[in-house]
């Protein structure tokens, strides 16, 4: 059973019975269905079911749901291949290329950005499988040309106050994440001199960070951070700023799960969680900070 149907409001595991009837449920009245196939020589069809399952569903906001993936066979004979929760979101969250590979498990797929603003590789499973199949042919490689939207489902989490700043420290701040994003584009592109400023630049931020440690709580040092996190490639540890909250409900089960809009260095991610998992009281300004599992849909253009 998937860990993370608690975070859209199944923090009671549901029995093997309960979840066939979902499925079922998804199956008969998706909100969204998608069907293609392999290549043009194969004959069975990949097909992609999911149903919303916030109590009220508002045109353009984010939705909680159960996405359910399987095949037809040349009978149409339906096989499932699996079950995962999913956060969809209208946000876009990146326009930097896309990598994408299928996994060996099942019937999806991995994808991989890489976005300076967090400086890391984010991986995330790929939520709408039949569009990437449709658009690229199944041929798994690189997407350009088309943008990404992150989402997250977490099973822990906390709240963190803000750190204090005034008005100069924050144009200060802005100034610098400007100039270091500049010089992490030129990096990339191979300009030594930008990899040097880097380099010297994080040396002097480790020393001032040691000597403050000893006597700071670290959370008042460090404003956000998103790192990987366990031996699961789309598992990460994340602290970002909160700059939305909203509040939805499960409608089979009555529970609470809020919706949480995350700034991590510039990068916007929304993730969802059950209120019971959430320690403290979300709202603008604040922290998070917790484990989320990364889920990514490639917005292509129309």
């Amino acid at each position: 059973m998937h860990k993370y149907l608690r975070a859209i409001g199944f923090s009671k595991t549901p029995t093997q019975e309960e979840m066939q009837r979902y499925i079922g449920k998804v199956i008969e009245a998706p909100t969204y269905r998608a069907y293609t196939s392999r290549s043009s020589t194969d004959d069975t069809l990949v097909a992609e079911f999911r149903q919303d399952m916030n109590r009220i569903v508002v045109a353009g906001r984010s939705t909680i749901g159960l996405a359910v993936y399987g095949t037809f066979d040349e009978v149409d004979r339906f096989s499932l291949d699996h079950v995962m929760p999913y956060l969809l979101s209208q946000r876009k969250s990146s326009d930097e290329e896309i990598s994408v590979e299928r996994r060996l498990d099942n019937e999806s797929c991995a994808g991989a950005c890489d976005d300076l603003k967090v400086g890391v590789t984010i991986i995330f499973r790929l939520l709408n499988l039949t569009d990437f199949i449709k658009h690229d042919f199944g041929k798994y490689g690189v997407v350009k040309g088309a943008g990404l939207s992150l989402t997250a489902l977490s099973t822990e989490g906390t709240i963190v106050l803000p750190i204090e700043k005034t008005e100069t420290e924050k144009r200060a701040q802005r100034k610098d994440a400007a100039r270091r994003m500049e010089w992490m584009t030129k990096a990339r592109d191979g300009d030594e001199t930008a990899m040097r400023n880097l380099a010297l630049e994080d040396m002097d931020h480790y020393a001032v960070l040691w000597n403050r440690v000893q006597e700071d709580d670290v959370y008042s040092l460090v404003e956000n951070y998103f790192m990987p996190v366990g031996m699961e490639c789309d598992l990460y540890s994340v602290m970002g700023e909160i700059r939305k909250t909203m509040k939805t409900e499960n409608r089979f089960t009555g529970e609470k799960v809020y919706i949480l809009t995350l700034d991590v260095n510039g990068l916007q991610i929304e993730v969802a969680i059950n209120k019971d998992d959430l320690y403290g009281e979300p709202k603008f300004g604040r922290r998070f900070k917790g484990i989320i599992w990364m889920q990514g849909r490639i917005m292509y253009p129309e």
